[in-house]
């Protein structure tokens, strides 16, 4: 990636504009140093903007999966009167145990 300052970037902008477009190029324009924007191809804005929506929705949708969680959680303590549910792992441990128990022939 070339940077350019700010002078030379307004003097020479037909050309920059030119390879940035057809030749795949970027350019950082900066002023004293200090970058303050870049020229890049419509083709990729365009893979950006793309890039970014797809970003925007995947957080929306998990944002809406953990509203979902908590209002599952909201609602399983209202039904069972604020007691929690018991520990996933013990309940799958006795179910796997009953299961034994029935494929052994002891139940």
């Amino acid at each position: 990636m070339e940077a350019v300052n700010v002078v030379d970037a307004r003097r020479n902008f037909s050309e920059l504009v030119t390879r940035v477009a057809y030749g795949g190029s970027r350019v950082i324009v900066e002023r004293h140093g200090r970058s303050l924007a870049a020229l890049i191809s419509a083709q990729d804005l365009a893979k950006f903007e793309a890039w970014e929506r797809e970003r925007d929705t995947a957080q929306a949708r998990q944002t809406a999966a953990v509203a979902l969680a908590r209002a599952s959680r909201a609602a399983i303590l209202a039904e069972r009167g604020g007691a929690l549910l018991p520990d996933s792992a013990e309940i799958i441990q006795v179910v796997r145990e009953e299961r034994a128990d029935e494929l052994s022939g002891l139940r």
